[in-house]
């Protein structure tokens, strides 16, 4: 991902990995969700990007990972949640949330967690799971890749 200008659209909707290399959507394409504008998934891989090298660079391979493979990879790329249908990507620090959208053939990223910080990672996956019930309520129109 390098530094890109992407033109906001203040609705929602899905947004492709700005730099992520499309051969490795085999399987799966991979997403970021937007909602009213605005992606917490960018957001966090704009931060480490600029600030974390190493683990903005985990987190790809990672993408890939999913990206390649039919079933969900599992550790050490992939976690899922005890209680919920969604995902965390692995990092070094880090973790990416995500959720598949089987009828579409998406992951979809929703956010983030980092291991040193204040958060919790159940809030991260509970953030995720909301983000996946809200998600199927949208119009079909609103789910285009």
């Amino acid at each position: 991902m390098q530094e890109v200008n992407i033109k906001v659209d203040k609705g929602d909707g899905l947004m492709p990995v700005p730099g992520f290399d499309a051969h490795n959507e085999i399987f799966w394409k991979i997403r970021l969700l937007k909602v009213e504008g605005r992606s917490l998934a960018f957001d966090a891989l704009s931060k480490w990007l600029k600030h974390s090298r190493q683990d903005f660079k985990s987190i790809l391979k990672v993408m890939a990972v999913v990206g390649t493979t039919k079933l969900p990879p599992g550790l050490p790329y992939t976690k899922k949640s005890q209680n919920y249908e969604v995902y965390e990507m692995i990092g070094a620090n880090v973790r990416l949330m995500f959720f598949y959208e089987k009828q579409m053939n998406v992951a979809i990223c929703t956010n983030a967690y980092e291991k040193n910080s204040s958060s919790e990672q159940g809030t991260a996956f509970g953030k995720c799971e909301n983000a996946r019930i809200d998600y199927a309520k949208w119009p079909p129109s609103q789910k285009k890749l």
